[in-house]
């Protein structure tokens, strides 16, 4: 009798093992505990999509690093950031990369998080006279200075024969834009998104007409503080991975996208990112194009201003070993060594 009680006993120990071993097989996978993290400082800006993107799928979880987001207040510098130790990384354009080069305490550039041809443009008024881009000599125009909004305007002018002395500048803050056109104090502005659009808004009523330029090209970057950089290979690793994750959901998915970037940048209106988001590449890539931008936008900023230091090689300061190695297709540049720091 008491053999057949403990053949009974075994026999339903085993059947419990068995069940909680199917059980654990068979049981959905959480996501694994976040073995890095980091803080991303930067701008809302429907450019650096593919964050948000990685974000809200819960790539970054997936490939084992926590991201959190910093918004700096407005008129902040957001590569300060890196510098007050508040961020890891940023999101930035073209110019503060380069205005710290030539100051002699660049970022190290990870990866684009995009590209876009149409982000920037002019608006004009035509009851002053300005039908087309050649009638802008002698006119009025606002702009903000040292900005990608001059670049695009300086390409703009410059691919219709114009100098720059032949216009008149007003320098204006990007947020304040819409302010001296709406009040008839300038004939044109030039200026990005969400700016641009919000002084079409002003003007509503009234005739105007957008010039864009087939040379303006511009880049959103996903930048480090060089030591940070070299000491976080396995966390910037994952959030490439999942950033690659991002970019292969972008392309297919197109209005859950909208729908995500509309919520983590509510002061876009979703039609605002709805007209012009066709307008960007949304690609985390570091190729030729990217260091050509950057050497002609550096090369106009010497000619504007002088600077201590000689126009950088920025080829010393992109970083592509960890996005070759999270996504080997995305590297078509042969770039920057990680430097090493010691003690």
């Amino acid at each position: 009798m008491t053999n057949k009680k403990n053949l009974a006993l075994f026999a339903l120990a085993a059947a419990l093992i068995t069940g909680v071993a199917v059980w654990a097989a068979l049981r959905p996978m959480s996501d694994p505990a976040p073995r890095e993290r980091l803080t991303i400082a930067g701008a809302d800006r429907p450019a650096f999509a593919l964050l948000y993107v990685a974000h809200a799928k819960g790539y970054f979880r997936e490939e084992g690093v926590e991201v959190s987001f910093l918004r700096p207040q407005q008129g902040t510098n957001t590569i300060r950031t890196l510098a007050d130790e508040k961020a890891d990384l940023a999101t930035v354009f073209e110019t503060p990369i380069i205005e710290r080069s030539f100051a002699g305490d660049p970022p190290s550039i990870i990866t684009t998080l995009s590209s876009s041809r149409r982000n920037a443009g002019l608006l004009a008024l035509t009851d002053r006279g300005v039908s087309k881009p050649e009638d802008l000599k002698g006119k009025k125009i606002g702009v903000s200075r040292n900005t990608n909004g001059e670049f695009f305007l300086f390409l703009l002018l410059s691919g219709e024969g114009i100098k720059t002395s032949q216009v008149q500048l007003v320098d204006v803050r990007s947020n304040e834009i819409a302010q001296p056109i709406a009040g008839g104090r300038v004939d044109a502005v030039a200026a990005l998104n969400p700016y641009l659009y919000q002084a079409e808004t002003a003007l509503k009523g009234k005739k105007t007409t957008i010039f864009y330029s087939d040379l303006y090209f511009q880049t959103a970057f996903l930048i480090g503080k060089t030591r940070t950089v070299a000491e976080r290979r396995t966390a910037l690793v994952a959030l490439l991975r999942a950033v690659a994750k991002a970019e292969d959901f972008t392309r297919k998915n197109q209005r859950e996208v909208i729908d995500i970037v509309a919520k983590y940048i509510p002061d876009y209106p979703k039609e605002l990112i709805e007209t012009f988001w066709n307008d960007f590449v949304m690609e985390a890539k570091l190729d030729n194009v990217t260091l050509n931008s950057l050497q002609q936008r550096a090369k106009w900023m010497s000619s504007i201003k002088d600077y201590p230091q000689p126009i950088p090689d920025f080829r010393t300061i992109i970083i592509s070993d960890y996005l070759r190695e999270a996504n080997p297709a995305a590297v078509t540049i042969r770039a920057g060594v990680i430097p090493t720091f010691r003690g």
